[in-house]
């Protein structure tokens, strides 16, 4: 289904997609309301969502499905800061994946193919587990530590993550003894407003990293968009663009990686939902420092490409569902601060050991 104001916009997109032979429109809506009522009567795999539109808007909209009946769904907006925000809204929602509308159209035929892409991979995502209203944020009671956390957890994700960051990082201890590093997939322009979402609902400080910003317990950096982030031997971070030998970036192969050289055992490698194979590479450098790798569950998993990956060579030593892997984060954190060797077979909700 395709839901835009726009009647230019409805037809565009339709023609776009039909170019595809997979692919067949079955039904448009022209706001939020006509989607809801439409939605309920046509079977769709996936929508396509205008976030900007009179009446309800697509995001109301969204809130509204995501409530009853979650199916995956793709956002369209704009580039400008508003459309950031909001789309970013729209990914806590529990929408898929995103794409902004094109400034220009002589590259339509690439707008084409990103939106044939995110299309075909929304169809396949799973959606179970996504019913239900966004965490309310705890009140923070947070302990920095000046001379740098020792321990850190290291997370990664991409298509779903926003979501499941935000269910993660709500779970986590406010008084947790270790820094906290992430790398979303997602353009530099985005990055902002999912750090200051997370940092609204969660009860540690999140923000966007910048280079020279210490490790602290309490304190949770994402990566900017368009940036790779290293972690250095003085417990800090560097942001840098010169690794060409990735295909993303954020890449979370080298953020894990030159964070397993730093912290070693005192590290946790998490990854989220995704698709493709980034952070695997980097979860075999985790491991091999004596660090411990968490894979989120099938079940859970919004696309089950990334978590998969870290199974498939070897280096997750559980997978676990999202809403579990922040409290099994809580109990090994704080055994590694006390100096235990912390038994994996003692908490009964794992999925796997």
């Amino acid at each position: 289904m395709v839901v835009d104001d726009s009647a230019f916009m409805r037809r565009l997109i339709s023609d776009l997609l039909e170019k595809d032979p997979d692919l067949e429109v079955v039904s448009t809506a022209a706001n939020g309301l006509e989607f809801l009522d439409k939605v309920r009567q046509v079977k769709v795999d996936v929508v396509t969502l205008d976030v900007h539109m009179p009446g309800m808007d697509g995001i109301t909209a969204l809130g509204e499905m995501m409530k009853t009946r979650p199916i995956p769904v793709v956002l369209l907006s704009s580039v400008t800061k508003e459309g950031s925000d909001i789309t970013t809204e729209g990914l806590l929602l529990g929408a898929v994946d995103f794409l902004t509308k094109p400034i220009a159209w002589d590259n339509i035929e690439q707008f084409r193919d990103q939106l044939i892409l995110k299309v075909k991979t929304a169809a396949t995502a799973n959606m179970t587990g996504l019913v239900g209203g966004l965490p309310t944020k705890p009140l923070p009671s947070v302990r920095a530590c000046a001379d740098g956390a020792a321990r850190l957890i290291a997370i990664g994700s991409s298509t779903g993550g926003p979501r499941a960051l935000e269910i993660l990082l709500a779970g986590l201890a406010p008084d947790l003894p270790a820094g906290i590093i992430i790398s979303q997939h997602m353009p530099g322009q985005f990055t902002a407003s999912l750090a200051q979402r997370l940092n609204d609902t969660c009860p540690l400080e999140v923000r966007e990293a910048k280079t020279g910003d210490t490790l602290n317990q309490g304190l949770a950096l994402l990566t900017p968009g368009d940036y790779h982030m290293r972690v250095t031997n003085r417990c800090s971070v560097e942001l840098t663009t010169e690794e060409k030998d990735t295909h993303i970036r954020p890449s979370i192969d080298v953020m894990i990686s030159s964070a397993a050289q730093v912290y070693g055992p005192q590290m946790v490698a998490v990854i989220l939902t995704g698709m493709g194979r980034d952070g695997a590479a980097g979860c075999v450098q985790a491991k091999r420092a004596g660090g411990l790798v968490v894979a989120q569950d099938e079940a859970t998993s919004v696309v089950y490409g990334m978590p998969k990956a870290v199974k498939e060579n070897g280096t997750a030593h559980l997978s676990l569902p999202i809403n579990g892997i922040a409290e099994f984060l809580n109990w090994y954190i704080k055994g590694l601060e006390k100096g235990d060797s912390p038994k994996l077979n003692r908490l009964p909700y794992l999925t796997e050991r």
